[in-house]
């Protein structure tokens, strides 16, 4: 099995970069059923946003297709396929998801919202400009 991609591992300059604090609020390294691993890093934007970055063995088709992926749009970001989605709903959450492929699987950037507050529009705009500055960072 392939090491999964560390999401905490990304540099404090990269996150300061799209005004994400580079102190590591949350993480974990799960498997959440015998043929799907997770690690995830969680970090603090500014007032009530909160960014969760994940590294997974679960195919990016999967993560594309999944039944929590609300209102899915493809995109390219640099070089490479995306798709944007809503997370499930939620009337306190606001969140939004923006996933790439990778060689093992998938990556995936979520902006949080905990106010609730934030139009998820906003919120998928801000994680697609945070996911084309980060493309460098993240693994292929």
């Amino acid at each position: 099995m392939a090491e999964l991609w560390d999401p905490c591992s990304l540099p404090a300059e990269a996150l300061e970069g799209v005004g994400v604090e580079p102190g590591v609020v949350d993480s974990t390294d799960e498997v959440l059923e015998p043929s799907a691993r997770w690690r995830t890093c969680s970090f603090r934007g500014s007032n009530s946003v909160r960014w969760t970055i994940y590294s997974t063995d679960t195919s990016y088709a999967d993560v594309r297709t999944s039944p929590s992926a609300r209102e899915p749009r493809d995109t390219n970001i640099g070089d490479r396929d995306a798709v944007i989605y809503k997370g499930p709903a939620d009337p306190v959450l606001a969140e939004c998801f923006v996933a790439l492929p990778t060689s093992t699987g998938a990556v995936e950037l979520k902006i949080a919202d905990t106010d609730g507050e934030a139009d998820w529009l906003e919120l998928c705009t801000r994680a697609e400009s945070t996911a084309r500055a980060l493309l460098p960072y993240l693994p292929r």
